[in-house]
C-alpha cells in the first residue's frame, strides 16, 4: 500500500507514530521521488519527513488505510497494490 499523507502538526506526527507502532509490518514514509525512506514508527523520522519533503507518502506491505485515513491527502492516488 502506498498513499500520500499530510502531517501538518506535531499532534499529527505523534498520532501517526502511535498508529504505525501498532502495526506489526514495517511502515515507512517516503518522498515523492522515492529517493528517501524513513521509519514511520520513529517520531524524529516523521518530523524530518514533514519538515523537509514537499510530498510525504506512507508505504506498508499491509493495507493500513483505515488506520491512517485521517492523514490521507484528499488529492492522493491510492495504490493498495504497490
Amino acid at each position: 500500500m502506498r498513499v500520500r499523507v499530510n502531517l501538518e502538526t506535531m499532534s499529527d506526527i505523534n498520532e501517526l507514530c502511535n498508529v504505525a507502532n501498532q502495526v506489526e509490518a514495517n511502515v515507512y514514509l517516503v518522498d515523492s521521488h522515492h529517493q528517501y525512506k524513513v521509519n514511520a514508527k520513529s517520531q524524529l523520522s516523521c518530523m524530518l519527513a514533514s519538515a523537509e519533503w514537499n510530498d510525504v507518502w506512507i508505504e506498508c506491505e499491509e493495507d493500513i488505510y483505515n488506520l491512517i485515513e485521517k492523514w490521507v491527502a484528499r488529492s492522493s492516488n491510492v495504490s493498495v497494490h504497490e
